[in-house]
């Protein structure tokens, strides 16, 4: 709000209040504008953190597999160590597509 003096034709000069609409209507658009932008930001937050724990869970299926392939291998008996060595291969291979999948 503004307070413009005018002097009257007797000399007297009286304050009369003024409201600014135009600077009303700017301070809602950038309060709208910094809302938005916060909502912006929290969305851009939570795809982050989704985005984190999706890599997140590809690394913990990617170690249960690679830990399932040394435990069969560690089982098997030394003639099928071509045929673990082979799977720990393929184990492998699965873990590479899996980190490409979740993005890594």
């Amino acid at each position: 709000m503004q307070i413009q003096q005018i002097e009257t034709r007797d000399g007297f000069h009286t304050a009369e209040a003024l409201t600014d609409t135009s600077f009303a209507s700017a301070a809602a658009a950038a309060a709208a504008a910094a809302a938005t932008g916060a909502e912006a930001a929290a969305a851009a937050a939570a795809a982050a953190a989704a985005e984190e724990a999706n890599v997140d869970a590809g690394f913990q299926q990617d170690a249960a597999a690679a830990a399932a392939v040394a435990e069969a291998a560690a089982a098997a008996p030394e003639e099928d160590a071509a045929a673990a060595t082979a799977a720990a291969a393929a184990a492998a291979a699965a873990a590479a597509v899996s980190g490409c999948a979740a993005g890594v």
